[in-house]
């Protein structure tokens, strides 16, 4: 028998709920690597000089405003996407003292003892509920096809009111169970299933499954950005080790399969058979259902079958580029163009997995999905010289779109991106504005989330040994794909995301920190927590 079905969708509802903190993390979008660029908004197309220019725009190499720029640098960053709010929403505990998970355990401890049709305790439940259905003495017939003086006794003895009936209970019983045949059929359609779910449970259950419905439709996911970064700048050449990554973990949710039926196997006289239980929260009613009806609407059969499950992917990607830059001067004004070619070390993690899946298993192949490749990236700098203040950049990465395949055979493709910028630098640079805006959609690794983002700052120069920058930037797809329907609330996940850093230190040692969080904001437990943060440490040091 399968009595604790429902403690075990309990059970996988918990996991699914509660384990995304295990991952650990990596991403390949536009991510703001520097700690300048971070920020002032994101902009880095015309303003990260030095070290990081073969990241943002190599033509920045022709920019050098010292000989030799070396730097080291961490950070990591978060998003998180309709699942907070939601988590706790599940989480929230009733007057019983159960969130959403306690209260599915508690129904399936009071539905698995209601629900049991073997031996003597079987047969007896059975006739008890003939009893309470009043039957007629055309159904007892149709259970006792084979047996009409025991259809009529047990009639008579039901219904008639003991007028006629000279069988009692349990001499009925033991004539049962020693041998009569009985139509399994007609048993089922006969069964009455009954529970003791407590109310506040049933509502719990309810607002848990309009959650998870809520989830499957919106999606939902967290993603995890990590990077580090080594520069070198040495006139106008570069080189230098990016590594970035990210790595998303959503639940994928059937939302037309998350009826509370589960599928249960009972001993009748003539043989094993497989009867599909519902519970139904609003109403708090079980009744039996067919297997047509528990495959289209059941949690249960979503989970076995795969059509509700835990999706991880990631892709962690170490560049090393080496670039260079040259300045020309026109009569328009002067014009850089950089080129960076760069070695490309892939892994690639996507998986989709039982929502009860031990930690511990997760990733055990991630060596087959290592794959490498090369990449070209190329940049462009322009200066007006009636304006030789403002400038104007561009720059397109893995314009080659560099494609991998892993020993497994696994295949992927890192799609081209451009971005524009546009800055100004004013008081002899103590004043420095930037502004730049992605010109392509980048993929991310959030499911069908793509991100397209326009930013800038301002950055501050009070003295030599320190520098103050604040900016902000937003994503223009969380507008661009929202429905036509959606409201202006439905439309923010991140919304308006605050970016801010300082400098301080002497040329040859200088520390740098950048930090950016979200306006909009998720709850968990009580407490807010803002649906994008990203934080960056660097150390840097330039000479002659």
């Amino acid at each position: 028998m399968k009595k604790t079905s429902l403690s075990i969708i309990a059970a996988l509802v918990a996991l699914a709920v509660l384990d995304f903190s295990a991952f650990s993390a990596f991403g390949a979008e536009f991510m703001p690597l520097g700690n300048r660029a971070l920020s002032l908004g994101g902009a880095g197309v015309t303003q990260s000089r030095g070290s990081v220019a073969l990241y943002y725009n190599p033509a920045l190499l022709a920019e050098h405003r010292h000989a030799v720029e070396m730097s080291a640098g961490v950070g990591a960053g978060f998003r998180e996407d309709n699942l907070a709010d939601n988590i706790d929403s599940l989480s929230t505990q009733n007057s019983q003292g159960n969130d959403f998970v306690g209260a599915l355990e508690s129904i399936a401890s009071s539905f698995a003892t209601d629900v049991t049709y073997g031996g003597q305790e079987g047969i007896e439940d059975s006739v008890e509920n003939l009893i309470n259905n009043d039957l007629t003495l055309d159904n007892f017939n149709a259970i006792f096809p084979e047996n009409p003086t025991i259809a009529q006794d047990l009639y008579d003895l039901t219904v008639g009111g003991g007028g006629g009936g000279t069988l009692d209970l349990e001499t009925l019983i033991d004539d049962i169970e020693s041998g009569v045949t009985v139509d399994a059929e007609a048993v089922q359609e006969l069964i009455v299933v009954s529970g003791n779910a407590n109310p506040d449970d049933s509502q719990t259950v309810a607002d848990g499954f309009e959650t998870m419905q809520k989830m499957g439709e919106e999606g939902n996911g967290l993603q995890i950005t990590p990077a580090a970064v080594v520069g070198i700048q040495m006139g106008s050449v570069g080189l230098g080790v990016f590594g970035q990554g990210e790595i998303a973990a959503s639940m994928v949710i059937d939302p037309d399969r998350l009826g509370l039926i589960v599928e249960n196997d009972v001993d009748l006289t003539e043989g094993p058979r497989t009867i599909y239980v519902k519970y139904d929260p609003a109403t708090d009613e079980y009744s039996l259902v067919d297997e047509a009806t528990y495959q289209a609407e059941s949690l249960q059969y979503a989970l076995d079958n795969g059509q509700t499950y835990l999706h991880v992917k990631g892709l962690v990607t170490v560049e090393v580029p080496v670039g260079c830059a040259h300045k020309f001067e026109t009569v328009l004004g002067s014009m850089s163009i950089g080129f960076a070619a760069k070695y490309i070390e892939g892994l690639m993690y996507d998986e989709i997995l039982a929502i009860n899946t031990e930690t511990e298993n997760l990733g055990k192949d991630l060596e087959n999905e290592i794959a490498s490749s090369f990449g070209v990236d190329m940049g462009l700098l322009y200066r007006p010289k009636i304006l030789p203040n403002l400038c104007i950049g561009v720059v397109g990465k893995n314009l080659n779109e560099p494609e991998f395949t892993s020993e497994s055979g696994t295949q992927f493709t890192l799609n081209s991106m451009a971005r524009a910028g546009i800055s100004y630098d004013a008081f002899g640079d103590k004043l420095s504005i930037s502004v730049d805006m992605d010109l392509t959609e980048n993929t991310t690794c959030m499911g069908d989330l793509k991100s397209k983002y326009i930013g800038g700052g301002i950055e501050i120069h009070p003295a030599s040994w320190f520098s103050i920058r604040v900016g902000a930037m937003r994503n223009m797809m969380e507008t661009e794909e929202a429905p036509e329907e959606a409201t202006e609330e439905e439309t923010k996940k991140e919304g308006t995301i605050i970016t801010a850093g300082f400098g301080f230190g002497l040329k040859w040692l200088q520390v740098d920190v950048a930090a950016a969080m979200s306006t909009e904001k998720s709850e968990f437990d009580g407490n807010e927590i803002p649906r994008y943060g990203r934080v960056q440490v660097a150390v840097i040091s330039k000479w002659f």
